[in-house]
């Protein structure tokens, strides 16, 4: 989004519009699913400040406490339906977005989520990793699947996992913004970062607590509803 945002890299927007197929003159964003082109509309986005620091290059850690990403949608006929990964409820005011570079101390994961990574690496068609997230924060801003051992023996067994259990799952090159879905099927996050042995992720609470809202205007609809639970969420103004 460097080139589409580049003229309101000083200003938040929630719930406006950016065209990103017009936003810069000399490229034009696009996205195409199997043959037929949509546009990319950003939808919200923060200050260059809050979202990178102004930063080009950064860890995961500092992605979820920097709180980089934004909410754009894809812009088509109104016939057009995608399939999408279902979301579950979550805790409301876990995160503080008015707090988003404070510093975090990693904790297990109690009990560790098995997740799957679909992406594209590359010069590679889909992807799917496997593995178990082993590590977040208080704030629940993150998950990671690190190569560490952070659980006894007697633990996983109460929980039906083995002790052979590997931690740690490998990320590609060009596998950033992948949807992390547990094994129910409900989306966990989206990675940021990893490498062979690490996979950083962006909790799927963070991007909720930052941009949307469970109350809106009467006549506002909205914008996402929760499953199971069909709770209304609301891009915050």
């Amino acid at each position: 989004m460097k080139f589409c945002l580049s003229d309101v890299r000083t200003t938040s927007a929630l719930a406006s519009s950016v065209d990103c197929s017009t936003a810069h003159n000399r490229i034009r964003y696009r996205a195409y699913n199997g043959e037929r082109p949509f546009d990319i509309e950003v939808v919200s986005h923060l200050s260059e400040t809050d979202s990178t620091s102004g930063k080009a290059v950064h860890t995961p850690d500092e992605i979820i406490k920097q709180r980089d990403f934004i909410i754009a949608k894809l812009r088509g006929a109104s016939d057009r339906l995608f399939s999408h990964w279902q979301l579950r409820d979550y805790e409301q005011s876990v995160i503080d977005p008015t707090a988003a570079g404070a510093d975090f101390q990693l904790i297990p994961l109690r009990p560790p989520k098995q997740v799957f990574i679909a992406g594209y690496p590359k010069d590679r068609d889909l992807v799917i990793s496997e593995g178990f997230l082993n590590l977040t924060e208080k704030q629940r801003r993150g998950y990671f699947a690190a190569n560490y051992d952070v659980y006894s023996q007697r633990y996983l067994q109460s929980h039906g996992l083995g002790i052979e259990t590997r931690w740690g799952m490998g990320v590609q090159n060009h596998m950033s913004g992948g949807p992390v879905v547990d094994s129910s099927g409900y989306l966990v996050g989206v990675v940021v970062n990893g490498n062979d042995q690490t996979a950083g992720v962006l909790s799927i609470e963070n991007v909720l607590s930052t941009f949307f809202s469970r109350s809106g205007k009467a006549e506002d609809y909205p914008a996402v509803l929760l499953s199971p639970t069909q709770t209304p969420l609301y891009l915050r103004y």
